[in-house]
């Protein structure tokens, strides 16, 4: 874990809204949903499901991500599957944020057919190093062997 940066959620949200637009060419969206979405378009959101120290030093972090696809045509079940495809190829493993890759845990996705989009979702773990636990270093003992 030496030379790991500190991740936070919110680098955690921006890998994952960087990795939608470029693995799919769909742009991200950063307003409320209303109802009059035009597609496609994704909006993404990230929770916290528990967050604490280990240690001092070290703090686990358990995220789930969740992205809502709204293609060109609402219901587009075509569309939505190419996606879909493509979200599951992307994020069956990992998540790199930064210069680490996050494992990925239960991926799953869901088609609203009342509200007409693709749900994704994910969980990720990963512990963070804050610092470097201090010590003091033991001085130098010089030991005098005699022979008697």
């Amino acid at each position: 874990m030496v030379g790991e940066s500190l991740i936070t959620v919110f680098d955690v949200k921006k890998a994952f809204n960087i990795k939608l637009k470029r693995v799919t060419g769909v742009s991200v969206g950063s307003r409320a949903i209303d109802e009059n979405i035009v597609g496609p378009i994704f909006f993404t959101e990230i929770n916290v499901i528990n967050s604490s120290a280990i240690n001092k030093t070290l703090h686990k972090n358990n995220l789930r991500l969740r992205a809502l696809y709204y293609p060109t045509k609402k219901n587009d079940r075509v569309e939505m599957y190419k996606i879909m495809d493509i979200l599951e190829k992307e994020y069956r493993l990992s998540l790199e944020v930064k210069n680490r890759r996050l494992n990925v845990e239960e991926l799953k996705f869901d088609i609203d057919e009342e509200e007409g989009f693709l749900y994704f979702t994910f969980r990720v773990n990963y512990i963070t190093r804050y610092e470097k636990e201090k010590y003091d270093n033991m001085k130098t003992l010089d030991i005098n062997e005699r022979e008697e």
